[in-house]
């Protein structure tokens, strides 16, 4: 098993200088460049380490999050592809100064002819469509979907529900219903609530929270930790 560090960077860190093995975590608050930083990233995987487009995988937050990401990495590829011919002259736009730095780079390092490598880009912009680049529960529901009988779903993939009160409200009438047939229940009923909609407006609270799992361990008295066991032996030497 491969053992990798993660390494806390600043937000104004150098995209150029991230490594692009092991596991490289980029922290920063909202409107500070990650998204940009990402994109940087993904054009240097595809220029650096001829990766096709449907080699990288991007996950993000939201829906509206990565419809933002794919559109700058399309454009981004663009520009790249664009720039193979000027990389050499000096331009005083950051984004395309540094793309051209990554070109020039690139082609100094590895010898690629500059056509192969325009080409490359211009085939990986036209591809951007086919980028996995997805929300997290996208693509964990996308990973059941394939390895399905693996992971003992169903075939057609499980549906990922964001908000509960439409299914609050189809189950509170469905009782409704059923229960209003006996006179007695109706009696109970309209003593606890005047209409299903107030039935379905406390099921979030009869319900109760799901359970986690896994189920976190409970640490008994007898229990010490690895440390708190160095920490003993040193002071009984």
């Amino acid at each position: 098993m491969e053992n990798r560090n993660v390494q806390a960077q600043p937000s104004n860190r150098d995209p150029l200088a991230v490594p692009l093995d092991g596991v490289q975590l980029i922290e920063a608050s909202a409107g500070t460049g990650k998204t940009y930083t990402l994109a940087t990233l993904f054009t240097r995987l595809v220029v650096e380490r001829n990766l096709r487009i449907g080699q990288v995988l991007a996950v993000t937050f939201t829906d509206a999050a990565t419809q933002e990401l794919r559109k700058r990495i399309r454009a981004r590829l663009a520009l790249a592809a664009a720039q193979v011919k000027h990389c050499q002259e000096p331009d005083a736009a950051p984004e395309i100064a540094l793309t051209r730095t990554i070109l020039a780079d690139h082609l100094a390092r590895s010898g690629e002819a500059a056509a192969a490598l325009e080409k490359r880009l211009r085939l990986a912009a036209e591809e951007t469509d086919l980028a996995a680049v997805f929300t997290i529960h996208g693509f964990c529901a996308r990973v059941l979907s394939e390895y399905a009988l693996d992971s003992g779903h169903r075939l057609d993939g499980p549906e990922l529900v964001t908000n509960l009160k439409p299914l609050h409200a189809e189950v509170a009438a469905d009782l409704w219903r059923v229960l209003a047939q006996d006179a007695d229940q109706v009696a109970v009923l309209t003593t606890l609530w005047k209409n299903h909609a107030q039935l379905a407006a406390d099921l979030p609270a009869l319900l109760g929270e799901e359970t986690l799992f896994p189920q976190p361990l409970q640490t008994g008295p007898e229990e010490i930790t690895l440390a708190q066991a160095q920490q003993r032996l040193h002071d009984a030497g």
